[in-house]
């Protein structure tokens, strides 16, 4: 009975390093690009994890959670809370991209979330695509999608290089898909920005929307989903991965239900032995 203190440190202990790991990403940046030159330019022959300043494009992470009925998406990147970045002195501009979801996992993102109104777009006086549909933020259901090509490949003076392609790890040719082109309304959302202290990443993007009335969306997220994020509309970095859905605990929760179990063990012993007090 004397180790038995002991042994519950030990344990407490391994637990806690466990519980680090609701800290790390539940999706890690794995995911390569290739870029790709505008004006019809071809693709580099190099997949990289950024394409251009890391400390303006590169993603870090994607952390999901889930609360009744809705889900949260925390975007880490050094991409910069307005959404906008012009690359001065010229009149080339890049904007945050939509999120892009898979419910069914058949490799066709049926689902994106607008993060930033696509009339803001115009504030940086958008030269490409030359026609665009106003959406406001929010959960789509997705008729069609733009493509970093259908941003960047107009710019010709100068010309740019930008993310033309993702995911190294398979032959079949994947084009970034940027932003949301046409889709219908599914849920209103609430995205906002936050600066983080120090560097990498420098902001995370949080998006919430209820999911719970939405046919076939949730029943898809109980079997796990797949997410794609070009991370701005020129796609020089981007993240990918598949996430289990609501039903499964989430680490936090598994190391309080340990904790709690071993508190019955604990008490269990002691109202047998009679002498808890003295012995502990």
């Amino acid at each position: 009975m004397k180790r038995l203190p002991l042994l519950l440190m030990l344990l407490a202990l391994v637990m806690f390093m466990l519980a680090g790991d609701v800290f790390s990403y539940m999706i890690d940046d794995n995911t390569k690009v290739l870029q790709k030159r505008s004006n019809n330019g071809g693709y580099g022959t190099t997949w990289t994890d950024v394409i251009g300043a890391s400390s303006q494009f590169n993603i870090y992470g994607i952390d999901v959670s889930f609360s009744s009925g809705n889900i949260t998406f925390d975007l880490y990147t050094n991409f910069n809370h307005d959404g906008i970045y012009q690359l001065t002195p010229y009149a080339i501009y890049t904007y945050l991209a939509d999120l892009a979801l898979d419910v069914d996992q058949n490799g066709t993102y049926e689902y994106g979330v607008v993060l930033l109104d696509h009339d803001k777009w115009t504030d940086g006086n958008l030269k490409y695509p030359t026609s665009l549909v106003d959406l406001d933020v929010g959960l789509y259901s997705v008729i069609d999608w733009y493509t970093s090509i259908d941003f960047m490949n107009g710019y010709t003076n100068p010309m740019v290089y930008y993310g033309g392609r993702w995911d190294q790890s398979v032959p079949v040719i994947k084009i970034p898909n940027v932003a949301v082109k046409n889709g219908i309304p599914k849920s209103t959302a609430t995205v906002t920005s936050t600066d983080i202290p120090g560097d990498n990443p420098n902001y995370k993007w949080t998006a919430t929307f209820n999911y719970s009335l939405i046919p076939g969306f949730a029943d898809g997220l109980a079997n796990g989903f797949d997410v794609f994020w070009g991370g701005m509309t020129c796609s020089n970095d981007a993240i990918s991965g598949s996430l289990a859905g609501p039903s499964i605990p989430e680490p936090a929760t598994l190391v309080l239900m340990s904790f709690g179990l071993i508190g019955l063990v604990v008490i269990g012993r002691c109202k047998m032995k009679n002498s808890c007090r003295r012995k502990l």
